[in-house]
């Protein structure tokens, strides 16, 4: 009986989360449908103007889907230079030395800090640089929003490309210490070739996170 009971809890937690993600789809679906009647896709697409609340109603999402492009992928371009190396220090250089475990707990917690606090920081800290550099009168625009976006998706590609430096076989590496290979020949013809596809995922699973970034973004982008 309470096996029993316990399935049909099980099933009705399934049914749950499918019902909200089809509510939640033809939410987005049906409120969205007019606009993409009269628009189109690509019109909707293709449009940069977004003012709902003029006469016309125009509704144009193109300054927003460029904007989110090039600030994902120059705040990705800023973090390879930076995640990478931390991730060779905790993987390679140092692996299992207390000094690798606290930049390790430093890096998780980077990674903890809400979104809304990396607006704030770039707002009062980096914005008043950026005005000074001549970058932007104002400081707000896509150079300051990549920069933030870069700090804040450094930990997780960091952290995981360390996960993947870690699970290369350790007798590859021996293998090539004792036919007098360095450590860095060792980490350039051995740990990265081998861990290459994982340190992709991990960059890729970054961008994700910088693609669906909003409130930091929102703060700094202007």
């Amino acid at each position: 009986m309470k096996d029993k009971l316990f399935k049909i809890l099980l099933f009705a937690s399934a049914v749950i989360i499918l019902l909200l993600t089809a509510g939640i789809v033809y939410a987005l679906v049906g409120k969205s449908l007019d606009v993409f009647q009269e628009y189109g896709v690509w019109g909707f697409l293709s449009n940069a103007e977004w003012d709902p609340r003029s006469a016309t109603e125009e509704y144009g999402a193109f300054s927003f889907v460029i904007g989110t492009l090039y600030t994902s992928f120059f705040a990705l371009l800023l973090c390879v230079p930076f995640s990478l190396p931390v991730a060779l220090f905790n993987g390679e250089y140092f692996k299992g030395k207390k000094i690798s475990s606290f930049v390790s707990s430093v890096v998780d917690l980077l990674a903890g800090i809400p979104s809304i606090v990396y607006g704030l920081w770039g707002f009062y800290t980096l914005r008043p640089l950026v005005i000074e550099l001549g970058v932007n009168a104002q400081g707000f625009g896509i150079f300051l929003s990549s920069i933030v976006l870069a700090v804040m998706i450094i930990p997780y590609a960091s952290s995981l490309s360390t996960e993947f430096l870690s699970m290369v076989p350790n007798n590859l590496k021996e293998g090539a210490y004792s036919l007098g290979a360095t450590q860095i020949e060792v980490i350039q013809h051995i740990s990265l070739p081998m861990a290459s596809s994982g340190i992709v995922a991990s960059y890729i699973l970054a961008l994700g996170r910088a693609l669906g970034e909003t409130m930091a973004v929102t703060m700094l982008i202007g």
